[in-house]
């Protein structure tokens, strides 16, 4: 049997330790508000304006195309800024503010329309899928680069776990404002979406305000301006990209396999779980708390083995094994809940729910170290804004194929189809080499 060599774990220092506290907390508003965008948004089209999931999945891809144009070009503008508040600041403060703002009028487009759904629906498409699209990458591209600007790569793999922890507790926040929307206003109605939308509104103008005060970014002097046009053409250079950064590339395509899986599932997750399952508030209060108790022990475990020995090792294990769990989804429904008198295995879903949200969540830890390993230090945030088609085009492919899925046989059948393109991407990540190697 193969020897598993080790790396000598590098400690954390005190300025990489507060600053990636700080990152922590930007991915915490970036989580409440990206969930919000991803769900309750969605849900708003459904529950509010009562379109089917077609509508969702066009609002959606709209979105994500115009994240995909934004992404690159607030990348290529930020690696070239200069200024007295920062490289990346400046990005994060127009991009939470105006994200924030719209997000909130978001959930009055029905009221803005004179309660007409159509055109309530198209207020909807400009906010989202224009208007956040543009802002909320400025915020995105700038938070994201910040990470491999500010951690060194022996030490990413444990602060990208760190970052994600305290970002998802951001994320139970919102789910748990979800839960209450039941007993508070009746269910996800309208009133209860401009309770949502305002509080992930809040949540990111909030921090891209305190980021201000709290990021230390390091000094660029010695990293050399290249011409905006020119640097927006190469992006579309294939035979430089290839010949120059073919790994990137490699781990790219593997990428964006994978989070089809993810993107299949998340846009219906809250359908599925407060409108399918039809749980009282304590049982999914419970399924909650066993999800990401679950899942922030399986990402501080992962970090801590991307830094010890490597990125991609053991990588290929854990997504079969929490791809495995996907298969007893459907069958969440095929038990009595005494709690409900509903016909819902509480037990079987408290099992898997931790590593449902794990693949969604916590494999992306040594992903994005290793994609961050790859980021050349002067174009961070060009090639994170190409590595934007992670989010952007998955989003396309990942939520049409959901909605066919979910309209034709059921919301919970998605979650047969997603392990698919999890288990598709193994193939793709053995091909990228491993980033960090032994001294």
């Amino acid at each position: 049997m193969e020897n598993i060599s080790k790396i000598k774990l590098k400690k954390f220092g005190k300025f990489v330790s507060g600053q990636v506290v700080i990152l922590g907390l930007l991915f915490f508003a970036d989580q409440i508000f990206a969930f919000t965008e991803a769900e309750y948004l969605n849900t708003y089209i459904t529950n509010v304006l009562g379109f089917e999931y077609k509508f969702v999945a066009w609002m959606v891809s709209i979105s994500a195309v115009m994240g995909l144009i934004t992404n690159i070009i607030w990348g290529i503008v930020s690696d070239n800024t200069r200024s007295r508040w920062g490289r990346r600041k400046p990005y994060l403060f127009f991009g939470g503010i105006v994200s924030g703002i719209f997000m909130v009028l978001f959930a009055f487009s029905l009221k803005i329309a004179g309660g007409d759904p159509y055109i309530a629906y198209i207020i909807c498409i400009i906010i989202d899928g224009v208007i956040i699209g543009i802002s909320s990458n400025a915020y995105y591209v700038a938070e994201r680069s910040l990470l491999p600007d500010l951690v060194e790569p022996e030490l990413r793999g444990r602060a990208n776990g760190i970052v994600e922890i305290i970002g998802y507790i951001g994320m139970i926040i919102i789910v748990a404002a979800s839960i209450i929307t039941d007993p508070l206003f009746g269910g996800l109605n309208e009133s209860a979406h401009i309770f949502l939308l305002s509080l992930g509104g809040g949540a990111i103008i909030i921090v891209s305000v305190l980021a201000q005060f709290f990021v230390k970014e390091k000094p660029v002097e010695n990293i050399a301006k290249k011409p905006f046009f020119k640097e927006l053409i190469g992006v579309f250079n294939l035979k430089v990209l290839l010949r120059e950064n073919k790994e990137f590339l490699k781990i790219l395509f593997a990428m964006i396999i994978y989070r089809i899986g993810i993107y299949i599932i998340m846009p219906y997750l809250m359908n599925y779980l407060i409108t399918t399952l039809n749980l009282p508030m304590s049982s999914t209060a419970l399924a909650i708390v066993a999800a990401f108790g679950g899942v922030f022990i399986l990402i501080a475990i992962i970090g801590r083995i991307s830094d010890k020995y490597g990125r991609k090792r053991f990588l290929p294990l854990f997504i079969i094994l929490t791809s495995m769990f996907y298969i007893g989804v459907p069958f969440v429904q095929g038990g009595w809940n005494f709690e409900t008198g509903g016909n819902v295995n509480l037990i079987l879903l408290l099992i898997l729910v931790p590593f449902v949200i794990f693949a969604l969540l916590g494999l992306i830890t040594p992903m994005q170290a290793w994609s961050q390993d790859l980021l050349p230090e002067e174009s961070r945030g060009k090639f994170l804004g190409i590595l934007n088609l992670v989010y952007t085009l998955p989003q396309i492919i990942g939520s049409w194929l959901g909605a066919i899925i979910a309209d034709r046989f059921g919301i919970e059948y998605i979650f047969w189809l997603a392990p698919i393109f999890f288990l598709t991407s193994i193939p793709f990540f053995f091909r990228v080499k491993e980033t960090l190697q032994k001294k």
